[in-house]
């Protein structure tokens, strides 16, 4: 019996033409495999994005305990990383033998045949960064730079109904949930570093070592990319998927915000590719969807959440339960985690009443803390003008989140 595989995506709406390329190039390929996409939005703008021939899913799908806690911490990018596990296991609960994710930004260019089948032969298939040890005099640094990234590309992860590919997802998205995100120092890459465990937490692996796969800025001097009667090639093999990791559909060239490429072999063929991408994504309405704003970015009113205020939602712990709602701007009862923010604060039992996220900006910043010594007394109305002249730029932090007497 044939063995019945899904593929999957997840995107925010600014991302909808990305979606909408990736799924046109998988049903030429792959016509009848059904596709999900997860629209990380809240249900009513994710119910207006078109992700063309796919099945369109929100994260309210998923059985994701105290959700809007989770949506309010995380980034958008931070999001979709949490869906990922969360949409294999639901296309496997489905029923489905097989289910491969595939990130929205990526190029696929020929049949993805050989990572099906690797992904149903195993309970789990990951794509390394690298196939083979790099050359060169920069070939340490690229390496050290792939270990801080993790040994595996999250852009591409196979997964089968085997109890190691379940218990892989499981253990995967609790950790993704409380450790996603970019913190080098603490050996995190997103989802990336995890995957690193994999091999000898789960055993039952297909490394995908074809070399058509995953091709991208990271790798592409060693992938040997070459035109052979008007089809890309890879070595000696089709080029499946090209990963355009930090790309800008604006301007094609470089490959990626991430790192400048140049002088390597295949640049000139990945030129081609990323002008097609860029062609192929504009006409699929890039213009318009990249200025859709982030639905899970802002409180009820529109205001931006700043960084320094999801820092601090993190940090209370089991304090944060007190908040169903953390966007909302007001509570039916108590105060809302807005008016939290905004309250007074003394912690220090001193009168140093700061408003609790201007405290925090105030107490991360010595240099403030030098300029401004006497934040409520003889410095107030220097600590103000800073906020309001520059505080608000350098720390993203809306105007409207400025105390009334702070205000011009």
């Amino acid at each position: 019996m044939t063995p019945r595989v899904a593929f999957c995506t997840a995107i925010t709406a600014n991302f909808a033409a990305h979606a909408r390329v990736l799924v046109e190039a998988l049903r030429r390929y792959h016509p009848d495999v059904p596709i999900v996409a997860v629209v990380a939005e809240r249900d009513e703008v994710a119910a207006a994005v078109d992700v063309g021939d796919a099945e369109r899913v929100s994260m309210r799908v998923f059985d994701i305990p105290h959700f809007l806690h989770q949506a309010f911490v995380c980034s958008p990018h931070e999001l979709t990383v949490l869906a990922k596990p969360l949409v294999l296991r639901l296309l496997l609960e489905r029923g489905y033998d097989a289910a491969l994710f595939i990130d929205a930004d990526i190029l696929v260019t020929d049949a993805l045949t050989p990572l099906i089948e690797k992904t149903t032969m195993r309970a789990v298939a990951l794509s390394p960064h690298l196939l083979e040890p790099l050359s060169g005099d920069d070939a340490a640094a690229r390496e050290l730079a792939i270990i801080r990234a993790g040994t595996f590309n999250g852009g591409f992860i196979g997964v089968s109904r085997r109890p190691a590919g379940l218990s892989f997802l499981d253990w995967w998205y609790e950790r993704l949930l409380t450790h996603n995100r970019m913190d080098p120092a603490a050996g995190l890459h997103h989802d990336q570093r995890w995957l690193d465990l994999v091999p000898p937490f789960f055993g039952d692996l297909a490394i995908v070592r074809d070399p058509g796969c995953n091709v991208a800025y990271w790798n592409l001097g060693e992938r040997g990319l070459h035109v052979v009667d008007r089809r890309v090639m890879a070595g000696d093999v089709p080029l499946r998927f090209f990963h355009f990791s930090g790309f800008n559909p604006a301007a094609p060239m470089p490959l990626s915000r991430h790192a400048r490429v140049s002088g390597i072999d295949g640049l000139d063929v990945a030129g081609d590719l990323a002008r097609r991408y860029s062609d192929l994504l504009h006409a699929a309405g890039w213009l318009d969807a990249r200025t859709v704003t982030y639905s899970y970015g802002g409180f009820e009113d529109g205001v931006p959440v700043p960084v320094a205020a999801q820092q601090m939602f993190m940090a209370m712990g089991d304090a944060r339960q007190q908040f169903e709602d953390p966007f909302a701007d007001a509570a039916a009862t108590g105060v809302s985690f807005r008016e939290w923010l905004m309250a007074p604060d003394d912690r220090d039992g001193k009168g140093q009443r700061l408003p609790r996220l201007w405290r925090q900006i105030y107490d991360s910043r010595g240099d403030l803390q030098g300029a401004f010594p006497d934040p409520v007394g003889a410095d107030a109305q220097g600590l103000a003008a800073w906020a309001r002249d520059f505080g608000v730029t350098e720390h993203n932090v809306d105007a409207r989140l400025l105390p009334p007497d702070w205000r011009r």
